[in-house]
């Protein structure tokens, strides 16, 4: 379970705060529900009014979550492409909410603000794009792969030629030069440097 999602729902859910919410019933960061997970509230110090789970432990549990609402929609049918969507429908609509909303055209149908899962897939990728690293010329980092990646994925979506990328995690000429094409088709200085705004730019444009 990628760390930035878990953020996502903690974002979601209290801005990422160690509170008791809905009614006294949703605990901490994750909002974990005593009417539904008081046993194991229980077995974590919190089964108590007013009290909170252990941070990690509650994002371990949360994270099972998860995993098995996607258990859940694939056992219903729900598309590949869907799924985790699906699942964070459900984390907050519960699956059979979820499923409701899924064959009625939008998994969110039921959740909060009937964009719970939209939402939270959002969140995850602005906090994942915001924890990419600077990238210069000559830079050796596994971010290359994915930075070669989304170029190459824009030179297609353009129609021109793919140009021939440097292999390996290195960020070598072949590459720069491509990125600073980029940048000048996205109005940014064309320096050859990965920054926020390249990253981003190219998260749009591909």
């Amino acid at each position: 379970m990628p760390a930035c999602l878990l953020l996502a729902i903690a974002s979601r859910e209290t801005g990422c705060r160690d509170v008791v919410g809905d009614h006294g019933h949703g605990r901490g960061y994750f909002q974990i529900d005593d009417r539904y997970h008081h046993g194991w509230l229980a077995r974590h110090g919190a089964g108590r009014v007013g009290t909170t789970p252990p941070p990690v432990a509650a994002a371990a549990y949360a994270a099972g979550i998860v995993e098995s609402n996607v258990a859940y929609g694939r056992v219903h049918g729900v598309r590949n492409p869907e799924l985790m969507r699906f699942a964070l429908s459900a984390y907050n609509a519960g699956p059979l909410g979820a499923l409701r909303g899924y064959r009625a055209g939008d998994s969110d149908l039921e959740t909060t603000g009937r964009d719970y899962g939209a939402d939270v897939l959002a969140r995850m990728e602005a906090f994942r794009r915001a924890r990419r690293p600077l990238l210069s010329p000559g830079a050796r980092d596994p971010a290359v792969a994915e930075l070669t990646g989304l170029l190459r994925a824009w030179y297609e979506r353009e129609g021109t030629p793919v140009p021939r990328f440097t292999p390996g995690p290195v960020l070598g000429p072949a590459t720069v030069r491509a990125l600073q094409e980029f940048q000048v088709a996205a109005g940014l200085e064309s320096d050859g440097i990965a920054g926020p705004l390249t990253w981003t730019a190219l998260a749009e444009m591909t």
